[in-house]
C-alpha cells in the first residue's frame, strides 16, 4: 500500500513539473494569453500549490504589462492578488512567492491612487527585501527594488505631505539606491530592456544626462520581446529627442 501511494504521488509531482514546464515555455515566448489559458485549466487540481499559484499570478501580470488601458490594467491585477495571496499562505519561504506578492501589491497600489500606494509601500520593501534574501541572483526582484526606490524617490511635495499623514515615519526611497538595483538587475540580465530603461529614467531623475543618453540609446539597441518592451522603447526615444 505504501509503495502504491508513494507512486502515485511520483506520478503527480511528475505531471505537475510537465505542466508547469509548459506554462513557463509559453512565458518565455510572450504567449501570456495562452499560459494564463493554460493555468485556468489546471487551477482547479493544484490550488494548493504554491508553485503554481505563483505561475498563474504572473500570467495575470504580464497580461496587465501589455496593457495601457488601466481598467484592464485593474482587472488582471484584481484577479492575481487573491491567486497570490494564497500563494503566500501556503508557502512563505518561497522567493517568487514573494517576490509576485511585492509586485502585485505595488502595482494594485499604483493603480488605485498615491494614499493605497503609499499605504502599501512598506509591504512592498518587506516582501520584496525577503524574496532578495531568499534568492539574491533573480533579476525581477532587483528591479523591484529599483522601482521601489525610485517610485518613492519621485514623490512629489504633495504625496509627501500625504504619506506624513499615513505614517509618522513614511517610506523614503533614493534615486542611488535605484541606481544599484538597477545595475545589479542588468548585470544578471544583460537582455532586459526594462532594468536599462529605469536605470535611464533614474539617471535623468538626478540630472545626470550623459550616463542618461547612453543607458537609453542601448535601451533602444535592444531586441523588444513583447508589447511592454516596445512601450518602453518608444519612452525612451521620446527622452532621447529631448536630450539632443
Amino acid at each position: 500500500m505504501k509503495k502504491i501511494l508513494i507512486f502515485f504521488i511520483t506520478v503527480s509531482l511528475s505531471f505537475s513539473s510537465i505542466q508547469f514546464n509548459h506554462i513557463d515555455n509559453l512565458f518565455d515566448k510572450g504567449s501570456y494569453e495562452e499560459a494564463l489559458n493554460a493555468c485556468e485549466v489546471i487551477s482547479s487540481s493544484n490550488s494548493e500549490n504554491s508553485d503554481f499559484l505563483w505561475r498563474y499570478t504572473r500570467a495575470c501580470f504580464e497580461l496587465s504589462d501589455q496593457e495601457n488601458d488601466t481598467d484592464k490594467q485593474k482587472y488582471f491585477i484584481n484577479k492575481a492578488f487573491p491567486i497570490i495571496s494564497d500563494a503566500l499562505k501556503i508557502d512563505s519561504l518561497s522567493s517568487k512567492t514573494n517576490h509576485w506578492y511585492a509586485v502585485i501589491i505595488g502595482k494594485k497600489g499604483q493603480l488605485e491612487g498615491t494614499k493605497q500606494k503609499i499605504l502599501n509601500s512598506y509591504q512592498v520593501r518587506k516582501y520584496g527585501e525577503r524574496a532578495i534574501e531568499l534568492d539574491p541572483n533573480y533579476d525581477g526582484t532587483q528591479h523591484l527594488m529599483g522601482r521601489w526606490h525610485y517610485e518613492l524617490a519621485s514623490l512629489s511635495w504633495f504625496e509627501k505631505s500625504i504619506a506624513s499623514l499615513i505614517y509618522e515615519t513614511p517610506p523614503n526611497g533614493d534615486y542611488n539606491k535605484a541606481i544599484d538595483f538597477f545595475n545589479n538587475a542588468h548585470q544578471l540580465n544583460l537582455l532586459e530592456i526594462r532594468h536599462l530603461f529605469w536605470l535611464g529614467k533614474t539617471y535623468l531623475a538626478i540630472n545626470q544626462k550623459s550616463k542618461a543618453k547612453d543607458v537609453l540609446s542601448k535601451t533602444i539597441d535592444l531586441t523588444p520581446f513583447d508589447n511592454s518592451d516596445k512601450m518602453m522603447q518608444e519612452e525612451a526615444t521620446q527622452l532621447l529627442s529631448k536630450l539632443k
